[in-house]
């Protein structure tokens, strides 16, 4: 499979760069501690760019969490499928045993969607 080159809007230039200062400030000084100007200075847009893209502080916070929440359940998803390929072939294969890997996913109630 070949990655092109997709030109990334002016739009969500700014959205990523917001996040990311967002998360940098927020790691760093906690949400109280972080006032909308210094995301707004940190990602290099206007404060009213940071409430067009976010509606508010909390939002942005609170859209920071899910977007670090599924980086993380990823990254996990991911070693954890590695580590069980192994296991798979170990046991050399299904010979009638339900996969490891078929169980119930990662994160979420048992009721959630993969």
């Amino acid at each position: 499979m070949v990655m092109q080159n997709v030109p990334v809007s002016g739009w969500q230039r700014k959205h990523d760069a917001i996040g990311a200062a967002a998360l940098t400030l927020f790691a760093r000084d906690g949400y109280e501690r972080t006032s909308v100007d210094a995301i707004a200075a940190e990602a290099g847009v206007s404060k009213r760019t940071v409430y067009s893209h976010y509606g508010d502080k909390e939002n942005l916070f609170l859209q920071v969490l899910r977007d670090t929440y599924d980086v993380m359940r990823d990254r996990v998803r991911d070693i954890v499928d590695r580590n069980l390929r192994d296991v798979d072939r170990r046991a050399g294969g299904a010979d009638g045993v339900q996969s490891a890997r078929s169980s119930r996913p990662l994160a979420g109630p048992p009721n959630a969607p993969p």
